[in-house]
């Protein structure tokens, strides 16, 4: 093979995987940025769409939060930053029994730290108690704008 045509060639190969490395970061960059910004504007929405009452989940006998949880936690956070006078009833229930009344409890701190320490709300803007209820693997909420 000619050496012009070796040089020519392997500059080639250099362009093209310069182009293709151009293009996956773009690609990438892309992706990255409208996964973010699909989160943004889902948390945006949370002002007008959260419900006003519900369930936050948990895995049967954890207190740990999960993603979806964490999700759910950040769109009530954007829902009180926008009504700054509702406040939030969260409720556990432990029907009775010591031990699921802990866990409960547990539950209910778990979220109470998140809203504080994570979201910046103040833990005075929620009321939480145990029931004896049947026990369930759900801390219910309802906002409360009684204080209006």
């Amino acid at each position: 093979m000619p050496a012009y045509f070796r040089s020519f060639h392997s500059h080639q190969n250099a362009s093209t995987m310069k182009n293709f490395l151009s293009l996956f970061l773009v690609v990438f960059g892309l992706l990255t940025f409208t996964t973010s910004s699909l989160q943004a504007m889902k948390l945006a929405s949370a002002a007008t769409d959260f419900p006003t009452s519900g369930s936050i989940g948990f895995a049967i006998q954890s207190s740990s939060l999960s993603n979806d949880a964490k999700l759910q936690l950040q769109q009530m956070a954007v829902y009180m930053q926008n009504n700054t006078m509702n406040r939030v009833i969260i409720k556990g229930h432990g029907g009775g029994d010591h031990n699921l009344e802990q866990l409960a409890q547990d539950r209910m701190n778990n979220i109470l730290d998140y809203m504080s320490s994570t979201m910046h709300i103040d833990r005075t803007r929620f009321t939480y108690s145990v029931d004896g209820n049947p026990p369930t693997d759900v801390i219910d909420y309802q906002v409360d704008n009684s204080s209006h």
